[in-house]
């Protein structure tokens, strides 16, 4: 039988932890593309990390290069790595992720749409 934490994480996301000043953090996000997102294609993200100033500040990516993969209809995990940004204080955190994509079914300033294109667990 599974260890009930690892079940659980298998279906949930969450931040692999604990994390050290210095260090990227990775999250396990579970999603899955949803039908207003079939016509719609990941072309950027961005961290946003707050700390308990409550004041969003801009992380990068380990890998400054565009989204590698597109998301499909099932629930998968994907690791996801981010390099904080510095001046984040230490302690707990919280953690968004921004999301730009194209789609070609939606209207918008450069063809870009602003519908939910992934469910989250």
């Amino acid at each position: 039988m599974a260890h009930p934490t690892r079940a659980r994480r298998a279906r949930i996301s969450y931040v692999e932890g604990p994390v050290s000043s210095g260090q990227n953090v990775v999250l396990w996000l579970t999603v899955a593309r949803t039908r207003l997102g079939k016509n719609c294609r990941l072309a950027d993200w961005t961290p946003l990390f707050s700390d308990s100033r409550n004041v969003p500040l801009a992380g990068t990516r380990p890998h400054p290069s565009g989204v590698r993969r597109q998301i499909g209809y099932h629930f998968e995990k994907l690791r996801v790595e981010m390099v904080p940004p510095p001046g984040l204080l230490p302690g707990r955190i919280e953690l968004y992720l921004v999301l730009d994509y194209d789609c070609a079914a939606r209207p918008g300033p450069n063809g870009r749409g602003d519908l939910p294109a992934l469910g989250v667990r």
